[in-house]
C-alpha cells in the first residue's frame, strides 16, 4: 500500500535486526523497500554482530543508502573516529555512495 501512493519505504539499520537472515532481507527487498546503511556499524559502535552483517548486507548489495542515526551525542566523542574500516568494505562503501540510484 505504501508503495501503491507514491511511497519509497526505507528500511534504517537493517544490519541490527539480529532476528532476520538472507531469506528476510530478500523478501523485504523484494518488496521495493530500500535498505540504509547505518556507517557506524561498520566501526563496530552496535557490536560486532551488527559489523559483521553490515559488512555482508554492503558485500551482498543490499544497500541503497547510508547515513547515521546520531542521536547520542556520545557518539561524536567516542573512540569510533579511531576504528577503521576493512579497505575491502571501504571499496564496497565508495561504490555505494558513487552510485546513482534513482529513486
Amino acid at each position: 500500500r505504501i508503495c501503491s501512493v507514491g511511497y519509497i519505504p526505507l528500511l534504517a539499520h537493517p544490519e541490527r535486526y539480529v532476528y532476520m537472515d538472507r531469506k528476510d532481507y530478500e523478501r523485504v527487498r523484494d518488496l521495493k523497500v530500500k535498505f540504509q546503511l547505518n556507517l557506524f556499524s561498520l566501526v563496530g559502535a552496535y557490536g560486532p554482530d551488527a559489523r559483521k552483517k553490515a559488512e555482508w548486507l554492503l558485500k551482498e548489495g543490499f544497500y541503497q543508502v547510508c547515513g547515521s542515526d546520531m542521536h547520542r551525542q556520545a557518539l561524536v566523542h567516542a573512540d569510533l573516529w579511531q576504528q577503521s574500516v576493512r579497505k575491502d568494505v571501504f571499496r564496497q562503501l565508495q561504490c555505494l555512495v558513487k552510485m546513482k540510484y534513482e529513486l
